[in-house]
């Protein structure tokens, strides 16, 4: 702060100048913070965000230094009062970096359908577990009864995908090797060619081109 004082005009200062435009502006802070939550790179999180790598590390060690933060004292950071910041901070310690980026409109990491299944399948199947504990009430019943309901549509269709695409691939793969046992290779097929314009040619036969066939 010294160095900012002497040389209001130096390049730290216009650091630190950016950096409390960060912590005055509530979404720019909200997903500044929800970033150091779940995450160290500071590369990656200047990427996901466009911020300049030295802005965001300055907002960190001034607005926002989690440093030996164990996981319950980052969660403790979740308990603000604007719901919005509160549920991308869970879901940010709860889901890591890329869904930030997600939600930011960077182009997510490809999932397979049975991974995602699997992902949807565990979240419901802790939703209703979560419903389980809460007080007794006729909308935690609700919630349970919605979230286990969702769990075992989603085992289902896990079932069937799996058990249909490995019937399906190896039913592909068999077609694949029937292919390549009997398929010719392209030099075959130039001596076919060859024999067959050979033949032509001893026959006193043109061979049609593109230019004859356009000429009738």
């Amino acid at each position: 702060m010294d160095e900012i004082l002497q040389n209001p005009e130096g390049a730290l200062a216009k650091l630190f100048t950016k950096a409390s435009q960060i912590n005055t502006t509530p979404l720019k802070k909200r997903y500044v913070e929800a970033c150091l939550l779940c995450s160290e790179d500071m590369e990656r999180i200047s990427d996901i965000l466009e911020m300049d790598r030295d802005v965001v590390d300055l907002y960190r060690k001034i607005y926002f230094d989690i440093e030996g933060f164990d996981r319950v004292e980052k969660l403790e950071l979740t308990d603000v009062k604007n719901q919005d910041e509160a549920q991308l901070k869970m879901w940010a310690l709860a889901e890591g970096i890329e869904f930030i980026a997600w939600r930011l409109g960077h182009r997510a990491r490809p999932i397979s359908p049975v991974d995602g299944l699997k992902q949807l399948y565990g979240t419901c199947l802790y939703k209703a577990k979560e419903a389980f504990f809460t007080d007794n009430t006729t909308d935690s019943s609700i919630q349970s009864a919605k979230w286990t309901k969702l769990s075992m549509d989603i085992a289902r269709l896990l079932k069937a995908w799996t058990s249909d695409s490995n019937q399906a691939q190896t039913e592909l793969d068999m077609r694949i090797q029937d292919v390549k046992s009997s398929f010719p290779s392209v030099a075959r097929f130039a001596e076919l060619f060859d024999e067959v314009a050979e033949k032509q040619t001893e026959a006193n036969v043109e061979i049609p081109t593109e230019d004859s066939e356009g000429s009738d």
